[in-house]
């Protein structure tokens, strides 16, 4: 029950330390791609997220919580790749919609896992932890940003 923790606090920091709200349009912009085209791929991400939540719970339900959450992780870890090495509109899209598919995946998901894997009086410490440990992420990638990265997009993507 620990491990399980210690492992969904460590994911919940390194999802934390996606930059995605706050630079993603300045970085999509810097590769290129306009607004409009930003609204259409955000538009079509939204499309996927909300078709593949319930084809999602039922999977999770037939191949466990625990499997669910590492082929999640493992595609969220593949599209952030892709969100880095993104060059043109299209690139952009596969990113977006792959992430709207792992997003439907860990909704609920991530959650099942932290309360079954602590007792009933540990769930809100453990949802605490979790969720400062996203912060402490989003936190850590900003700072980075500010201290050395500054104006590079790219390198903030990496």
């Amino acid at each position: 029950m620990k491990r399980n923790l210690f492992f969904m606090y460590s994911i919940s920091f390194f999802q934390g330390m996606v930059f995605y709200s706050s630079i993603a349009t300045l970085y999509r912009q810097a590769a290129g791609i306009s607004i409009f085209q930003i609204t259409m791929i955000e538009s079509i991400s939204l499309v996927f997220s909300f078709a593949f939540e319930i084809p999602w719970g039922v999977l999770a339900d037939h191949i466990g919580y625990r499997r669910t959450m590492i082929v999640c992780s493992i595609l969220f870890f593949i599209s952030k790749i892709i969100f880095w090495k993104s060059q043109d509109f299209v690139d952009f899209l596969l990113e977006r919609v792959l992430l709207a598919i792992v997003i439907s995946g860990l909704s609920g998901v991530d959650t099942s896992i932290l309360y079954l894997s602590c007792s009933e009086d540990d769930s809100q410490r453990a949802f605490g932890i979790y969720e400062g440990f996203g912060t402490a992420g989003l936190l850590s990638a900003a700072a980075i940003y500010a201290v050395f990265i500054e104006d590079n997009y790219r390198a903030a993507g990496f």
